[in-house]
């Protein structure tokens, strides 16, 4: 059996699972990005990237491991963790895309 859910209901259910998994996230300068990075001090590499031009850039790790758990598509996936980064990043959003590499951070920015 399927169900409907609004926008708002998956949000309410999934930014609580995207806080956990992003939780510690700080900005730092990008090495290989022209922008900067979101990623916890204690790792090495970033799963998030932005762009100032509103593009933000998702590792596809982060991508599958939303769309597995809660059984959505990739694409959904996708558009729920640029919704979840518009709201708690504060970030002008107007695109976002998968990326297969890491991205490196040089210095925070905060």
């Amino acid at each position: 059996m399927k169900y409907k859910m609004t926008q708002d209901q998956i949000d309410r259910i999934v930014f609580p699972f995207l806080d956990k998994e992003f939780e510690g996230i700080e900005k730092y300068e990008a090495a290989n990005f022209n922008g900067y990075v979101f990623k916890k001090p204690d790792e090495a590499l970033a799963k998030l990237g932005y762009e100032e031009d509103g593009h933000l850039t998702i590792h596809y790790s982060s991508i599958n491991k939303i769309s597995l758990f809660f059984s959505l598509e990739y694409s959904v996936a996708e558009e729920l963790i640029g919704r979840w980064a518009k709201d708690r990043l504060q970030i002008k959003l107007i695109e976002t895309s998968p990326y297969p590499y890491y991205l490196e951070a040089f210095v925070s920015i905060d």
